[in-house]
């Protein structure tokens, strides 16, 4: 028998807030020292009552995980749907990517996205269909970048020859060495070599700058 609207909705909205506690503990205190004890205390409940919601410290990140996919494919989608021209939704794919991988609220969940929940780990642990299914999700924002740079390619007879799959895939690398490099704060160490510490005078600025730089060259094909 399935179970009321009412009483499901109250669930999903529980959990959210279990998911919501889950990534202030690890925001504040980083993944490794997160824990279901911790966060049944955050989210106020009994363990017990926790793991009727969630049945470990891996579905937790899991869940985090899909949905910060979920979030950024919709902002992707968004900024990508309200651009006019092809080299306009470059840029706001572009763009979009970098602010949500830079937030300063998203770091770790950018971090968990990206450093957890391969597929091939979870082999033989009750999670494998599910981390499978969500990764299939996650590369729709592969799939609108390849729209994106496809049409704008194909708009370009200079550009023909180029394989838009390759540039696609190539650029999304670009993007996350990019975020990647500023969340690991390697942008501060740059302080200590005479030739690039001007980077690290204005780490945001040196992310816009390199952003730009990176705009301009997927639109001259310089990539």
């Amino acid at each position: 028998m399935p179970k009321p609207a009412r009483k499901t909705q109250q669930i999903r909205k529980i959990r959210k807030e279990i998911l919501e506690c889950a990534l202030k503990i690890i925001n504040q205190e980083g993944i490794d020292n997160f824990s279901m004890r911790k966060l049944a205390e955050k989210a106020e409940m009994s363990p017990a009552n926790l793991y009727n919601y969630y049945s470990s410290k891996e579905n937790i990140i899991i869940e985090l995980d899909n949905n910060g996919f979920k979030i950024l494919y919709h902002k992707v989608k968004n900024a990508v749907n309200s651009a006019s021209t092809p080299i306009d939704k470059i840029k706001a794919l572009v763009r979009e990517y970098i602010e949500f991988g830079t937030h300063p609220e998203r770091v770790h969940q950018y971090n968990i996205m990206f450093n957890n929940a391969r597929v091939s780990d979870y082999v033989g642990t009750g999670f494998e269909a599910l981390v499978e299914y969500q990764t299939r999700k996650a590369f729709r924002i592969l799939d609108i970048s390849y729209k994106v740079i496809s049409e704008y390619i194909n708009l370009n007879p200079i550009l023909h020859k180029k394989d838009s799959r390759l540039l696609t895939l190539r650029i999304w690398i670009e993007l996350h060495g990019l975020v990647s490099f500023f969340n690991n704060r390697l942008f501060n160490e740059l302080y200590y070599s005479e030739d690039f510490n001007q980077y690290a005078q204005d780490t945001r600025k040196t992310v816009k700058k390199l952003t730009d730089h990176l705009i301009d060259s997927i639109i001259n094909g310089g990539l």
